[in-house]
């Protein structure tokens, strides 16, 4: 097993599908109902890094991710 996916594997699931993601099923469906209850697991000192997609520059996705604090490294890294 390479170490990022040992990695993610010990935070909770890694999700992978080829599904086109608004802005908002981003929130509800990754950062909602996998992302956020497994945060707590990655670390005290973490540091969320997201690429340029169009659903992690939206608007509601950095309120959601202010609102329950989670960090975000800012773009570009």
């Amino acid at each position: 097993m390479d170490t990022q996916m040992e990695a993610a594997s010990r935070i909770g699931p890694i999700l992978t599908d080829d599904r086109y993601r608004t802005d908002r099923s981003y929130v509800e469906e990754i950062l909602e109902e996998h992302f956020v209850p497994f945060s707590g697991f990655i670390g005290k000192n973490f540091v969320l890094m997201l690429d340029n997609a169009k659903p992690h520059t939206a608007a509601i996705e950095r309120y959601y991710l202010a609102e329950v604090k989670i960090p975000v490294m800012a773009w570009p890294a």
